[in-house]
Parts: structure tokens; C-alpha cells; sequence
């Protein structure tokens, strides 16, 4: 019998956490309804899964759990004045203006600098002292993000670096781990693997990252050094690790379609996937996953249709920098199987906004297969 975590009676910061037994989601989720649950939702994307094994591992407290899923849901969908506004000037602004207003009569007036005055600055000062470190973690980490979605690697090796130079109590949430894995990619796309996968290689025996979120990690480490077939063994070791995980079931099927045309397998695992159970974000993956067997049938109509669908649902999911990097790839794939309705025109609108995010991203067999199918070398 496994466990899961649902979150219930509630949305994003509202909801509970739920650990309950069962032989499948589906189960439980009957289960928790019975007892009169409302808003039910299975969590079960990849740092969800980190999640439930960080809870079965060591009863984490809900606050801490809600602290560090918060943080990371702010910094991945609001843009950056978004988190500007929301998370520190707005809370600040009726202090900030008086401040302001009573800084500017003094400076207006040419009063004496006594020590009215004096005090006067050093709350301002001390208040906008306290804006900026409270807004340097979640600016750092969304210029993270950006620089992670179009693998632009100097720009991620410096922003890592203030953030590592950060005390921990100045650095919020962001844990080591997700700074080591972004460093390591960067480390396996300039051609050194080996040492990609030994900075990361510790967190395989820790607790709060054991099992299938470390696999599925390690296997973006090889995928961005293309060593795909270490890639697919990651993939499968998440899975084995985590075998209800969706997310780990999709992840799987992508690169064994895109890397390795492996179409009887990959349509395998998506058809065990239970739709009813998928959350927002997995159906992107899965959709753009049935459209990538489509693509390889030559059923181009049934794949512009999964992309377009994906990409719809990609859009709608939020701001997050890395999603719509995933989305300007989705949307060159939608171009392609365009072009093979014989839609070029349509396929060229869709194509030339994203054709340099996906040079610079290295993503070298859908230019290939756009050219091929445009007679171009």
C-alpha cells in the first residue's frame, strides 16, 4: 500500500495537507471526499513528490511546507514588478510615503539638522534597507529562472554565485539543492558530465530528496549534456523509485519519443496515465508528449492539435520563465506539423517569434527537421 499528500479544504496558501494510505489516488481521494473534503487535489509533480517523501521521511510542520511552496510559486509565476509591487513596495507604501513626504518638507523648508531630522532618515533608510533584502532573494531567483530558460550559462553562473555569497537567513527558501542542479547543467552543456553529476551526486542519500525527485533531476543533468541514454536510465530509476508519479511516467515517454523514436513504449506509459488525475501542469507535458507520437506517425493533424492544446494550457498556467521557455518549444513543434499540413504561412507565424530561443536553447533536431521540411539546408 503507498501514501499521498493531497491538499484540501482550500487553495494555494489556504489549503491543508493531507497524508492519507491507499492502493491508489483515486482511493484515497474517494476516501478524503468521504469524510467531506472539499477542493481535493493529489499532489504530484516533481516537487510535490520531494514533498511527500520530505513529509513521510520527517513529519515537516504544514507552516514550513507552506512557507517554501509559497515562496517558490511567487518567484515562478509573478513576473519581476509583479514581485516588486506585491512583496515589498505595496506592504511599505503608506510608512514609505509618509517618509517621503516628511523627508522632502524637511529638505523644502531647510530646517535645522537636528536630530528630529536625523531620526526622521534613519527610518527611511532602515525601511528601504529592509525592502532590498527582502527583495533580493525572490529578484535573484527570478533572474535565475530567466537565465535557466534560455540556457544563458554566464548569467546563471553569477547569479549563483551572489546567492551562495547570501547568509541563509538573507537568502529566503531557495535551497542548496535546486542551486547545485542549476549549476550543474551549466557544468554538463559545456562538456564536462562528470563533474555535473558528482556536485550533485550527494543529494542521492539525502532524506528530503531521496528516490525519484533526485533521478528525475539527474536526468535533466544528462539530457542537458545530451548523453540521452543516461538520461532514459534516470528516467526510468525516478520512475521504479516513484511508480504512481505522473509526472515521472510523462518524463519518461517525452525523450524516449524525441531522442529515440521508441514509439510502443512511450504510448504505454501515457495510456496508463489516468487523465482524471492529471493536475494543470502535467497535462502540458502530456498533451506535448501525445503530440510528439503523432508527429512520429505522420498523423500531423492529431499532433497540431495536441501542441496547440498544450500550448494553450502552457500559457494559461502562468508566467513562469522556465514554462514559457517550454512553451516557445512546444510552439515550434506546432509550426512543424504545420508545415506537413501544407499550412506554411500559419507555420511561419508560429515559427519566427521562437526561432532564436530554440538556437540558443540547442534545439537542434526540431531546426533540422523545420528546415528539411522547408527545403532548407
Amino acid at each position: 500500500m503507498s501514501f499521498f499528500v493531497f491538499s484540501v479544504d482550500g487553495t494555494g496558501e489556504d489549503s491543508t495537507y493531507v497524508k492519507i494510505d491507499g492502493e491508489n489516488a483515486t482511493e484515497a481521494r474517494r476516501v478524503l471526499e468521504s469524510r467531506g473534503h472539499r477542493n481535493v487535489q493529489l499532489i504530484e509533480d516533481e516537487e510535490d513528490i520531494a514533498l511527500r517523501r520530505r513529509i513521510g521521511a520527517q513529519e515537516a510542520a504544514d507552516e514550513d511546507i507552506a512557507r517554501l511552496k509559497s515562496f517558490e510559486a511567487e518567484c515562478r509565476q509573478l513576473t519581476r514588478r509583479q514581485f516588486y509591487w506585491q512583496k515589498v513596495l505595496k506592504p511599505n507604501m503608506p510608512i514609505l510615503t509618509l517618509l517621503t513626504a516628511l523627508v522632502a518638507f524637511r529638505i523644502w523648508r531647510g530646517g535645522p539638522w537636528n536630530w528630529w531630522s536625523l531620526a526622521t532618515y534613519a527610518v527611511a533608510g532602515s525601511i528601504i534597507l529592509d525592502c532590498v533584502l527582502r527583495l533580493l532573494p525572490g529578484a535573484l531567483y527570478a533572474r535565475l529562472l530567466e537565465a535557466r530558460a534560455w540556457h544563458n550559462d554566464d548569467t546563471i553562473i553569477s547569479t549563483l554565485r551572489i546567492l551562495r555569497a547570501l547568509p541563509k537567513r538573507l537568502r529566503g527558501p531557495i535551497p542548496d539543492f535546486e542551486l547545485d542542479f542549476s549549476e550543474a547543467n551549466v557544468i554538463a552543456r559545456r562538456g564536462k558530465i562528470n563533474e555535473a553529476v558528482a556536485l550533485v551526486q550527494k543529494y542521492e542519500t539525502d532524506p528530503n530528496h531521496q528516490g525519484g525527485a533526485y533521478y528525475a533531476r539527474l536526468a535533466s543533468v544528462y539530457g542537458s549534456g545530451r548523453r540521452f541514454d543516461e538520461q532514459i536510465d534516470c528516467c526510468r530509476r525516478a520512475l521504479a523509485l516513484s511508480p504512481n508519479s505522473t509526472s515521472n511516467i510523462i518524463s519518461l515517454a517525452q525523450p524516449l519519443v524525441e531522442r529515440f523514436g521508441s514509439l510502443p513504449e512511450a504510448v504505454k506509459l501515457l495510456d496508463s496515465v489516468p487523465e482524471t488525475e492529471l493536475k494543470p501542469l502535467p497535462w502540458i507535458y502530456y498533451l506535448f508528449s501525445r503530440g510528439l507520437i503523432a508527429l512520429a506517425e505522420k498523423d500531423f493533424s492529431r499532433a497540431s492539435e495536441c501542441f496547440s492544446n498544450s500550448r494553450e494550457r502552457a500559457i494559461q498556467h502562468g508566467t513562469n520563465e522556465l514554462l514559457k521557455g517550454f512553451t516557445r518549444k512546444i510552439q515550434g513543434y506546432e509550426a512543424l506539423a504545420l508545415t506537413h499540413l501544407g499550412e506554411k504561412e500559419s507555420a511561419r507565424r508560429l515559427w519566427e517569434p521562437v526561432a532564436n530561443f530554440l538556437e540558443a536553447t540547442g534545439q537542434i533536431e526540431l531546426r533540422d527537421a523545420w528546415r528539411s521540411a522547408h527545403g532548407e539546408s
